[in-house]
């Protein structure tokens, strides 16, 4: 919930879970209500680009029904929804301000926010109380069995960000550091199983060494 006084900055973010949404230039229009609150209301734009997660999967109806039942046109708003790609791909068309809002990962969001790459995005609502990121195989049947394997997935996906923690925290990772025991290569599910990969989760070209 924003503070009834804040002015939002150059770009906000609808966080949504593990996965968030980004938000509208300075400018833009934001009503925030809760109970023993007034409604906030800013200026908004009235055509705006709201950049999906992943493409027209299930978990994006939300926006494409409020679309389609008329909601933002009740308040004055046009609302195109674009297919996105994944996290870090967001941030970018939000930085060039060429979307004013796109759901993507909130621990993607937080991460970069600490790394200093993206310090003005803002968490201002969330979508999804459970992270729909998940790592697919009709192989694996525990971590370990992903040593070795070839991941693939939406280059620029929080789950490559934060795989390495996670198959530190599964022993995934180990061996000698010149010996990589699991790759990301950047791939839709239909084509990471055509070529053979072993697993489908998210992310781009990327070699882990383990034991480093």
């Amino acid at each position: 919930m924003l503070p009834p006084q804040r002015r939002l900055p150059r770009r906000t973010v609808l966080a949504a879970g593990m996965a968030a949404a980004a938000a509208a230039p300075a400018g833009a229009l934001l009503s925030a209500c809760g109970s023993g609150q007034t409604s906030v209301t800013r200026t908004i734009r009235d055509e705006i680009t709201y950049l999906d997660g992943v493409g027209p999967f299930g978990r994006e109806a939300y926006v494409h029904l409020t679309v389609e039942r008329g909601y933002f046109a009740d308040e004055g708003l046009v609302v195109n929804v674009e297919p996105g790609g994944a996290g870090a791909n967001a941030a970018t068309l939000l930085a060039g301000g060429r979307v004013q809002f796109a759901a993507v990962d909130a621990a993607g969001v937080i991460i970069r926010h600490g790394l200093g790459e993206d310090t003005d995005t803002v968490i201002v609502s969330a979508v999804q109380q459970q992270t729909t990121a998940a790592i697919l195989s009709l192989t694996a049947d525990r971590p370990r069995d992903l040593e070795g394997a070839t991941i693939g997935g939406l280059e620029g996906s929080v789950i490559e960000t934060l795989f390495p923690t996670y198959a530190e925290l599964s022993d995934v990772r180990h061996g000698a550091c010149d010996h990589p025991r699991y790759r990301f290569a950047g791939a839709r599910p239909g084509s990471a199983l055509q070529r053979g990969d072993h697993a489908w989760a998210g992310g781009g070209d990327h070699r882990a060494g383990g034991g480093c």
